[in-house]
């Protein structure tokens, strides 16, 4: 993952690291690192040299951290690791402070493992020792749902995450990789891999799509978004997908990409027939071989729509009706 480099961090000894995870908003990867002397810290860390950068103290043993694609950075505390054991908390990524979500969720024992899929928005969690039980977390509940594991047994999870199309890539305490999917299904992907690996960052090394300019604007109940790029390498289409307040996205659309190409490329959606609320939005990009990446609206849209309808009959007066 780190090319072989030793994992170094000013001012401080590190000892190892528990987890590695990818931000998709700003692009770059953070680590737990377990430090000579105190607790574990949260650290931006280069992936081809493995110089990190620190963010702050985590206060306790954390064991795991994932994101979401919009950038919320999740982590789960381990087995051994006190008040923080087994529950999950959400961190701020520019002083590495936990706040609590939720928990304790008595999954299994040790070897806590956390991986946000954003194809449903759950956050999926394996636990366990000698075997890993595996379950899903509902964000907005807080509550955790048990998923039955079949196919190829495996030990302790050490790293996962989610890669799309239902399945996590995943590592164990017995130096295989593996597939998972989230029904529970689990195959053998690797074996005999040189080391420990602890963590898991999936993100593209060459981005397929570069977005120039990503707006809004709001007519009445509907939104135009418009987008630009600069480039595109075997571009299939964009997914356009749409949030309310309830924070579940759904598919609002979809528009063709144009494949590999420098040249400038403009697009254009308009989703209409919206009710009056919040909105956010997001593009799904997919390649041709299915990979992904997400890029969001920066600004919430708002839809005040106000209806009018004028009608008259020869002895009455023009009347107007109003729906808010």
């Amino acid at each position: 993952m780190f090319s072989g480099a030793q994992l170094t961090l000013a001012s401080f000894t590190v000892e190892g690291a528990t987890s590695v995870t990818w931000n998709p908003v700003n692009g770059l990867y953070y680590a737990i690192v377990r430090v000579t002397g105190g607790p574990r810290r949260l650290v931006t860390v280069n992936p081809e040299t493995g110089v990190c950068t620190d963010i702050g103290s985590m206060g306790g043993n954390f064991s795991s951290i994932t994101f979401s694609p919009t950038g919320i950075l999740y982590a789960f505390g381990g087995n051994g690791s006190g008040a923080f054991s087994e529950r999950l908390y959400t961190v701020d990524i520019t002083t590495g402070v936990p706040t609590f979500l939720g928990g304790p969720y008595s999954l299994g024992f040790d070897g806590e493992v956390i991986a946000y899929n954003s194809d449903d928005n759950f956050l999926y969690h394996w636990s366990g020792n000698s075997s890993a039980n595996m379950g899903r977390i509902d964000l907005n509940t807080l509550t955790e749902t048990l998923i039955p594991q079949s196919g190829a047994a495996h030990g302790e999870i050490f790293g996962a995450v989610y890669k799309g199309a239902g399945e996590f890539y995943a590592t164990d305490i017995n130096s295989r990789a593996l597939t998972i999917t989230t029904a529970g299904a689990v195959s053998v992907a690797a074996i005999d891999l040189s080391d420990d690996i602890r963590g898991l960052g999936y993100g593209d090394a060459l981005l397929p799509v570069e977005l120039s300019s990503f707006t809004s604007s709001v007519s009445g109940n509907e939104v135009t978004l418009n987008w630009t790029t600069s480039s595109e390498t075997n571009n299939s289409r964009f997914e356009i997908e749409r949030s309310s307040e309830n924070r579940i996205w759904i598919k609002a659309g979809y528009v063709n990409g144009n494949g590999t190409t420098t040249l400038t490329q403009n697009y254009s959606y308009t989703d209409r027939g919206l009710n009056t609320g919040a909105y956010n939005y997001r593009l799904k990009q997919i390649d041709y071989n299915g990979n992904f990446e997400y890029f969001n609206l920066n600004n919430e849209i708002s839809i005040k729509y106000r209806f009018s309808m004028n009608f008259s009959k020869l002895s009455e007066s023009v009347q107007s009706i109003y729906f808010n």
